[in-house]
């Protein structure tokens, strides 16, 4: 490669900084026509109308760079009354991103993003925009949900909503939720998740009612799909 591990992880955080409306990911062989990005990106990576993709020939340089910068300074999170640097920040956040990006199962990557949001170095809110954007392509990740679902408990439980936004966070997880079942049917992750959004005790009827007569379309589209039978079967539970 005419790119160092170096060169190709601070290459994709520009990318990401550049377009920070990429809504897609994904891994190639190789790079296709259409391209937006100049040589010697356009070798291993793509970008088009703000889907990006990563060729497989530069994850493990990718991995192993990002796991030394974690290896190097992950121990500035130790101890919670110290100040972090900002440039240490913004490379913990990079080098976790990238390792998530590249497996979205990798605990000690989300572990270091929890102690981040808990000491108020990462937003939640910014944290469901990248789960959205890891969701495109890693949709059946049990820690990534499992991290979703922490983050939803600290935004409902840890900040003082009013009702409009209570509603407009609860329809953003159901509606990504939605997607990620259409993306890989039979998602018992997305599915749980789900179901534990619309039992927060805070949901109304009405949130309530529209979910049946979404999940009534639903099953007759998708009769084969029992996890969403079930989810379908607990709303009406919610509902009596």
């Amino acid at each position: 490669m005419d790119m160092s591990p170096m060169e190709l992880f601070f290459a994709l955080q520009n990318i990401l900084l550049l377009d920070p409306s990429v809504n897609e990911l994904g891994f190639l062989l190789d790079v296709h026509d259409g391209n937006e990005l100049p040589t010697p990106l356009s070798k291993y990576y793509y970008l088009h109308s703000h889907a990006l993709g990563i060729t497989y020939q530069c994850l493990p340089a990718l991995a192993n760079y990002s796991q030394d910068l974690l290896l190097k300074l992950s121990h500035n999170l130790h101890n919670a009354e110290s100040n972090i640097h900002k440039n240490v920040v913004e490379i913990l956040i990079q080098a976790t991103r990238t390792l998530l990006i590249i497996n979205a199962d990798n605990y000690t990557a989300w572990n270091i993003r929890k102690k981040m949001i808990l000491r108020g170095l990462l937003s939640a809110e910014q944290e469901i925009k990248f789960l959205d954007l890891l969701f495109t392509k890693h949709t059946k990740s049990g820690e990534a949900w499992a991290h979703r679902t922490w983050i939803f408990y600290q935004i409902l439980n840890l900040k003082a909503l009013n009702k409009l936004q209570f509603s407009t966070t609860i329809q953003h997880e159901i509606i990504a939720c939605q997607k990620a079942a259409e993306r890989y049917p039979k998602n018992y992750y997305s599915w749980t998740y789900r179901l534990r959004v619309i039992k927060h005790p805070s949901v109304n009827l009405g949130i309530l009612r529209d979910e049946l007569s979404v999940m009534c379309n639903w099953i007759e589209k998708n009769i084969s799909d029992n996890s969403g039978f079930y989810y379908t079967f607990n709303v009406l539970k919610e509902l009596s």
